[in-house]
C-alpha cells in the first residue's frame, strides 16, 4: 500500500539532459552557454501565425489580432523568463534590449519598410521637400535612404530599425507574405521539465483563449514541443500496451499450467514487483532519499527519465514471468506425481532454487554494469532492473509465490484435473527433517 502511494506521485522527467553523459563536451558547452546567456535562447520556440481566411499578413484585422496574441503570450513569461526571456517578430517584440515590454510595429510603417512592397502612399503626408527621398526609398528599399526621413516621420533611428525589420522579415515571413512566425525564448533550458510545462501552458492558451482571435491561426513548434509530443504519444498508448501484454501473458501462463489461480497469481505478483521497484525509483530519483551526498548514480535527478518506464515495464514483466514459470512448471510436475500442495511447492522451490538464483544473480550483475555509465538515464534503468531481478529471485520465487498459493489448496489447480494425493505427508516429513536436501528428482 505504501508503495502504491509513492508510485501515485510518480512524475516522468522529460529533461533531455538525462539522456546525455554528465561530463560530455556537449553537456559542458550547454552548461557554459546557459550561464552566459538566457538558457531559452539555445532552443527557441516558433509561434506560427497564419491569416485564418488566407490572404496577406498585412490585413488590418490579422495584424492587430496577431499583435494582441503575441502580447498575451508574453504574459505567460514568469520568473526568470520575465527578466531574460525574449520574443522577436515583425509585429512586436518583448524584452527587446532588456526593456521588459512589448515593442509594437505599426502596420503602415511595416508595409512601408517591407522590401517586397513598393508603395509610396505613406509619403503623401510628408512635406514636399521630403517626398523625393521618401519615394526613392519606396522604390529602392535601401534603408540608408531613410536617414533624412527620421525626423519628418517622427521615427528616430528608423534607418537602423529598417535594417532589423527587413532582416527579420526575410527570416520569419514567407515570400508571398502569407504567414509569419514569432520566435519565443523563455528562460528555461530546452527539453527540461520547466520548458515542457511552459510549452503545455502556451498550447493550452492557444487552443483556449487564443482561439478567440478569429483572424489568426496560431501553432507552437520547436524542440521542446516536438519532444513533448513524442513522449505524450508513447505514454498515451503505454497503458493499453502494458495491459494487453499482461493480458496475453495471463492467458499463456494459464494455458501452460492449466490453472486460473497460477495465471492470476503470476501476473499480480509481477505487478506488485513493478509497484515496489518504481516506488523505490521515485524515492531515489524524485525525492532524493539518499540526500545531497549520494553518488551521482543515485542522486536526485528531479524524476525518472521518461524513457525508463517504457523500457523497464516489459523487461520486468518478462523476467518476472520467466522465473515464475520455471517454478510453477516444476510445482505442477510434483503435484501430478501425487505430492500434496505443500510438498509440491516445497520441492518446486528447492529444485528450481539453484537455477533461478544463479540466473538472477547473473542478470543482476549484467544490469549493474550500467551503473558505471555517465548517462543518468542508464543509471536509472540499471538500478530499477537490478532491484526487480533481486526481488524476483529472492522474494517472489522463494517466499511470495508459495505463500500466496499454498493456502489456496485445491483451488490452485482448477480447472486442471490432478491425481489423488499419495506422497504428501511422508515426503514432506523427509524434506523437513533433511532440511530440503533430499528432494526427489522429477
Amino acid at each position: 500500500a505504501a508503495g502504491g502511494v509513492v508510485v501515485s506521485r510518480f512524475s516522468k522527467s522529460m529533461d533531455t539532459m538525462l539522456l546525455s553523459p554528465r561530463d560530455s563536451s556537449n553537456t559542458e558547452t550547454t552548461n557554459k552557454l546557459t550561464k552566459s546567456f538566457s538558457p531559452g535562447l539555445t532552443g527557441p520556440y516558433e509561434l506560427l501565425l497564419e491569416p485564418s481566411k488566407g490572404g496577406s499578413v498585412y490585413e488590418d484585422q490579422f495584424w492587430t489580432e496577431a499583435g494582441w496574441l503575441i502580447g498575451n503570450v508574453s504574459h505567460l513569461f514568469t520568473g526568470d523568463s520575465k527578466q531574460t526571456g525574449k520574443i522577436t517578430s515583425v509585429i512586436n517584440s518583448y524584452n527587446l534590449q532588456s526593456q521588459q515590454e512589448l515593442s509594437p510595429m505599426a502596420l503602415p510603417l511595416a508595409q512601408f519598410l517591407d522590401p517586397t512592397i513598393h508603395d509610396a502612399s505613406l509619403c503623401a503626408s510628408l512635406p514636399a521637400g521630403d517626398k523625393p527621398a521618401c519615394q526613392a526609398f519606396a522604390s529602392s528599399k535601401n534603408c540608408a535612404d531613410l536617414q533624412s526621413l527620421e525626423t519628418p516621420l517622427g521615427q528616430p533611428g528608423l534607418a537602423d530599425g529598417c535594417q532589423v525589420f527587413q532582416a527579420e522579415a526575410a527570416r520569419t515571413m514567407t515570400q508571398d507574405r502569407g504567414a509569419l512566425y514569432a520566435s519565443l525564448a523563455p528562460a528555461d533550458v530546452p527539453g527540461s521539465q520547466p520548458a515542457v510545462e511552459w510549452s503545455k501552458t502556451c498550447r493550452t492558451y492557444l487552443e483556449g483563449d487564443g482561439a478567440k482571435f478569429t483572424a489568426v491561426n496560431a501553432y507552437l513548434s520547436g524542440v521542446t514541443p516536438e519532444v513533448t509530443d513524442a513522449i505524450d504519444g508513447i505514454y498515451s498508448r503505454l497503458p493499453g500496451i502494458l495491459g494487453a501484454t499482461m493480458g496475453i501473458c495471463l492467458v499463456l501462463v494459464g494455458i501452460m499450467t492449466r490453472s486460473v489461480a497460477f495465471a492470476f497469481g503470476s501476473v499480480l505478483l509481477v505487478a506488485w514487483t513493478m509497484v515496489v521497484v518504481f516506488a523505490l525509483g521515485v524515492g531515489v530519483y524524485q525525492d532524493g532519499m539518499f540526500g545531497s551526498h549520494a553518488p551521482a548514480q543515485l542522486a536526485n535527478t528531479g524524476g525518472i527519465a521518461w524513457i525508463v518506464p517504457a523500457l523497464t515495464f516489459t523487461v520486468i514483466l518478462g523476467l518476472g514471468l520467466d522465473y515464475d514459470i520455471f517454478l510453477l512448471g516444476r510445482v505442477c510436475e510434483y503435484r501430478c506425481e501425487g505430492y500434496d500442495d505443500r510438498a509440491a511447492f516445497a520441492y518446486g522451490v528447492a529444485k528450481t532454487g539453484p537455477v533461478i538464483t544463479s540466473a538472477g544473480i547473473i542478470m543482476a550483475i549484467a544490469f549493474s554494469g550500467l551503473m558505471l555509465s555517465d548517462i543518468p538515464m542508464l543509471n536509472q534503468f540499471s538500478m530499477l532492473q537490478v532491484v526487480a531481478v533481486l526481488l524476483d529471485t529472492f522474494f517472489i520465487r522463494s517466499l511470495a509465490t508459495p505463500a500466496v498459493h499454498t493456502p489456496l489448496g485445491g483451488l490452485n489447480w482448477w480447472p486442471r484435473k490432478v491425481p489423488p494425493i499419495s506422497k504428501g505427508a511422508t515426503a514432506l516429513g523427509s524434506v523437513e527433517v533433511a532440511g530440503l536436501q533430499a528432494y526427489p528428482d522429477a
